[in-house]
């Protein structure tokens, strides 16, 4: 049946979410708790969306702290997150490990820029003249209120002291705190998340301009922001994917932020709901989701 009218609860609680959705008051929950995914995909896998999400986690570095001014820092911090080990045991919900700030998009594959090497981040640090993590001072690492960005850093900061013998002391702020932090460069690492406003990687690549009203890390780079310029003007799409690439290329290098993972959409959607279909930047238009009227709901 075609919809009347459409009611959208605010809740707060992905638990609470997901108790409405199980108890029918809600058609579709939009966020699922991770320790219940795995029960749905056993037990009511027509329910469960898994969709790729044009959307990445990433560790802001602010460049202007002294610590991480040296590039061979960041990246070191950088090859040292098992992003394997935090998409399967920690995220879970289909994220996928990032290798590089941009998801696949629209025919771009970035290249891999970050992967797991412990060893390589090791050398990098002692080239930097902090082997084993000797003359660093203990860094802060920033996240925002939530059950996610407190196990992605308790796993992250575990890892860097095995790997890398480096002290991190976690920092949660709630929201608005946490983003006048971040805009007032106030942290040494922040775990950030940004979703795409369009299907294009210029949607993520512009993030790292100079003075940009996103970037929030004190890097800059002329080279970069000349490529950013020139993308924009090109209309090309094979030149184009070329400079975004050149773009990954000095992110990797530079490392002023770290990819973790690549973001899925993860729905409960009841199956009366029909015209609710999958994409990359999870828009639905209400005026062509109906429900099927055999299978109830009103």
């Amino acid at each position: 049946m075609r919809l009347k009218r459409i009611v959208f609860y605010p809740v707060e609680s992905q638990d609470a979410e997901e108790r409405m959705f199980r108890a029918g008051q809600l058609h579709i929950a939009t966020s699922v708790p991770l320790g219940r995914i795995d029960a749905y995909r056993r037990e009511r896998p027509e329910v469960l969306r898994i969709s790729p999400f044009f959307g990445t986690m990433y560790l802001r570095a602010n460049v202007t702290r002294s610590a991480l001014a040296d590039a061979r820092v960041r990246r070191a911090l950088g090859l040292a997150i098992d992003r394997e080990a935090l998409t399967q045991r920690v995220l879970r919900g289909g994220k996928i490990p990032a290798r590089a700030l941009t998801p696949p998009v629209d025919g771009f594959e970035p290249p891999a820029g970050f992967f797991h090497d412990p060893a390589a981040a090791r050398a990098l640090l002692a080239e930097a003249g902090h082997e084993g993590g000797a003359g660093l001072p203990p860094l802060s690492m920033l996240y925002p209120t939530s059950q996610n960005g407190q196990l992605v850093a308790e796993a992250i900061q575990e890892m860097w002291r095995v790997e890398l013998g480096v002290e991190v002391r976690l920092r949660n702020q709630e929201w608005k705190v946490y983003l006048d932090s971040v805009n007032t460069l106030d942290y040494d690492l922040a775990i950030s998340i940004w979703a795409g406003d369009y299907a294009d990687p210029l949607s993520f690549l512009d993030l790292l301009v100079t003075d940009g009203g996103n970037n929030r890390t004190g890097f800059s780079d002329a080279e970069y922001d000349s490529l950013v310029r020139a993308a924009l003007d090109m209309p090309d799409d094979a030149e184009r994917r070329q400079v975004y690439a050149r773009l990954e290329a000095i992110i990797a290098r530079e490392a002023p932020v770290v990819p973790i993972c690549h973001y899925a959409s993860v729905e409960l959607v009841h199956p009366a709901v029909r015209g609710w279909n999958p994409n990359i930047l999870d828009q639905h238009p209400w005026k062509h989701v109906w429900l099927e009227a055999a299978a109830g709901g009103e």
